[in-house]
């Protein structure tokens, strides 16, 4: 009986230390928050209302969200939005250009990703500033995907092929979702690793294994271990993702090593990636940026192999969800054929341009309506930018709110994207489309520091007059603003309107009676790998006209 009990010990203590953990370190971030500040989820006052609040995130969804707008936020006013991260402090929507413009000394985002991510102890090296160089993304993937169009293209139509099927007679049931999800994956890696590893199932699975580890391993270091101690215990728990990551990282080592030794040699020194034969994808984009610091470490190939697989996870997770979801909204669309039938003829006419003439993607402004409606009206999380308060003695907002270090802040995104337009909380697909012609449809508008996206459009577009999805502003955050806004939303929104485009011309679909269910985890919504959807192959003919993709 008294190895029972002594197991019985052993088991309770093994839950209870966690909780006992968890809870203190929910109550260390409570304290944070200063007074004055409402809070949204709280039932009653007695009974750690707070507490309760912060852990009932995991279910309540979006229901917080939306009661701290209708509350306070549509009133710009403050108000605390619990969370098992942190609570945090969702500024009114006239604080966002605040927000953006704060310098890393005074509210930081790095800290923030620092912290989510456990970068210093999980993921590459050699440093912080290493793990958030996005040069090759900002610079490189900008100024080259123009080139890489017609191999992401090759990709997509591959991917789709194997996913989809090819027969033309009858309707198939496929596990949609899973094709887009495998399909973005490839199209990523086709211009992250190039060919053959973007084909290679074995490295896309080991590649989605360490996504999952890390995501995992990341939410255990943040929720259970006291800062204090994570010098002690990060290396620990860094180890069994260690190895999750060699066994994805064993797939790209050998072509790093010899890209580097060449590089040293002097061998790719002398030509821009894509000439004579120079590889022209992220890979190399990142051996050549770290060529030129001074850290020897920085061209080690685990560490470089390392940032593949984080751009990757950034990239494939935000580019899947948003393809599968714009995709269902397409579907379950009540006016769906009708909605099918405008993509597929503007489609169909520029889809077979692009071999020749890559910069007629631009064109292809009817699906760009389409994927920033989703994205303003559905994106996949409900509010973001935040950071976290750094400077010493805190800040002051424009409004007067104090905020001590070491709290966060944060902008909710969902609902006042909804409500800047006019019937806003319903999905018009090509809203931005007629807004060309009817501009008091939408307010939203560029603000000063989105010269980027509006040169990347405004040129090829001017005849429309579109609001395109690259473009960032005050009313439209699903990419954030600022010089944190996303660095690689150009190249998202291309590979969405190839992927969505390429579908429209070669496939039919059943429309839907109702928007499938989403996975939704806290305000995290994603499309579910299990829906099932009807298709069918076009016949050759009806693709793209008479030439085809």
């Amino acid at each position: 009986m008294q190895y029972l009990y002594a197991a019985a010990a052993l088991f309770v203590s093994s839950i209870a230390a966690p909780v006992v953990v968890l809870i203190a370190l929910q109550y260390v971030q409570i304290s944070k928050v200063p007074d004055g500040i409402p809070w949204v989820d709280l039932r009653g006052k007695r009974w750690f209302p707070k507490l309760r609040a912060n852990m009932h995130q995991f279910a309540i969804g979006r229901a917080a969200l939306e009661e701290g707008w209708e509350k306070y936020g549509k009133h710009d006013k403050p108000f605390v939005l619990p969370g098992t991260h942190w609570p945090e402090i969702i500024l009114p929507p006239s604080n966002v250009h605040w927000i953006a413009s704060q310098p890393e000394h005074i509210i930081s985002d790095i800290v923030v990703q620092d912290e989510l991510l456990g970068i210093e102890y999980l993921s590459h090296g050699p440093n912080s500033a290493s793990v958030h160089d996005f040069a090759p993304i900002r610079r490189d993937m900008t100024r080259q995907m123009v080139k890489v169009l017609p191999d992401v293209l090759d990709e997509i139509s591959v991917s789709f092929t194997e996913a989809f099927g090819t027969n033309t007679e009858d309707w198939k049931d496929v596990l949609g979702i899973k094709g887009v999800v495998g399909t973005a994956h490839r199209a990523v890696n086709r211009v992250y690793v190039g060919q053959p590893t973007c084909r290679d199932q074995r490295y896309l699975k080991a590649a989605f294994r360490w996504e999952i580890s890390f995501a995992l391993t990341g939410a255990v270091f943040r929720q259970l271990i006291p800062h204090e101690f994570k010098p002690l215990l990060g290396p620990i728990a860094s180890v069994p993702l260690a190895v999750v990551k060699w066994l994805a990282i064993r797939h790209t080592l050998p072509t790093i090593r010899e890209r580097v030794k060449k590089l040293k040699a002097g061998g790719m020194r002398e030509k821009s990636s894509g000439e004579d034969g120079k590889p022209n994808d992220m890979l190399q984009w990142i051996i050549e940026t770290n060529a030129q610091k001074p850290d020897p470490a920085e061209l080690e190939p685990w560490n470089i192999a390392g940032k593949i697989l984080l751009l990757d996870l950034f990239a494939t997770h935000t580019t899947s969800t948003t393809a599968g979801t714009v995709l269902l909204d397409m579907l379950s669309y009540p006016a769906a054929a009708q909605l099918r039938a405008e993509l597929r003829e503007e489609a169909d006419a520029i889809m077979p341009k692009l071999t020749s003439d890559t910069q007629a993607l631009r064109e292809m402004v009817k699906m760009d309506s389409v994927i920033r409606e989703t994205l303003r009206i559905h994106p996949m999380f409900g509010h973001g930018m935040t950071r976290q308060v750094v400077a010493p003695g805190g800040v002051t907002t424009p409004d007067g709110l104090y905020l001590p270090q070491g709290c966060n802040v944060a902008a909710s995104i969902v609902y006042p994207q909804m409500d800047t337009c006019d019937n806003g909380r319903e999905y018009q697909p090509l809203r931005f489309y007629h807004q060309a012609n009817s501009p008091a449809n939408c307010t939203d508008s560029l603000s000063s520091d989105e010269a980027e996206g509006h040169k990347q459009t405004t040129k090829a577009d001017a005849p429309f007059k579109q609001t395109m999805t690259v473009q960032i502003s005050d009313h439209f955050l699903s990419f954030g603003l600022g010089r944190h806004a996303c660095p690689g939303r150009f190249f998202a929104v291309q590979t969405l309107k190839l992927m969505l485009g390429y579908l429209v011309t070669h496939y039919d679909f059943e429309p839907l009676a109702e928007r499938p269910k989403f996975i939704e985890i806290g305000e995290v919504q994603n499309p579910s790998p299990k829906t099932v959807l009807k298709v069918r192959r076009r016949k050759k003919e009806h693709q793209g006209g008479e030439t085809g993709v």
